[in-house]
């Protein structure tokens, strides 16, 4: 942002505006906070990153949970479509009727593929967006961060360090 690095504090809150998102906030946070030098700057920009991240990440649990078990709800339904396979083919071999315990079979077998596929199917889309939504995030983050430092950087450069000795004479009128 051309107006943070220029300094014109006014003009990137302009900029910033009304505008939403994890770094809107953290430059309006961190241009409330810039009278009182860079290192509070670097204060608030880690606060409000860490507050804002928690709202951004409060249903990414719910996508990683459903990813990662997904395929064992699959993998138990293939279990159960195995065993009822067999219990059916064991049934009819005990009554003498093969031919029908092996369609049983089949049948059993092809329920618990299916069960095996829906599995797979809620899975993969939901690791994906999982992955992508995470690494959205690290970027904005990444982001976030990088104008944090931008401002505090202004800020080191423009005002004395805390507890430093301030300029006399004709310097000092010029503040």
């Amino acid at each position: 942002m051309r107006a943070l690095a220029d300094g014109d504090l006014d003009g990137a809150t302009r900029m910033v505006g009304d505008r939403r998102g994890l770094e809107a906030e953290v430059l309006r946070q961190a241009i409330r906070v810039a009278p009182r030098g860079a290192d509070a700057v670097g204060e608030m920009v880690e606060a409000t990153i860490g507050r804002e991240r928690l709202r951004y990440e409060r249903f990414l649990s719910y996508l990683g949970t459903l990813g990662n078990n997904a395929p064992f709800i699959g993998l138990f339904g293939t279990v159960l479509g195995i065993v009822e396979a067999f219990a059916a083919l064991a049934a009819n071999a005990k009554a003498g009727a093969v031919s029908e315990g092996a369609a049983n079979i089949m049948s059993g077998v092809s329920e618990s593929l299916v069960a095996t596929a829906v599995g797979l199917l809620v899975a993969l889309p939901a690791v994906a967006v999982y992955n992508i939504f995470g690494r959205w995030l690290r970027t904005i983050v990444a982001r976030s961060e990088c104008l944090g430092h931008a401002l505090a950087s202004h800020l080191k450069s423009v005002l004395p360090e805390p507890g430093a000795a301030r300029p006399s004479g004709a310097a000092a009128a010029g503040e």
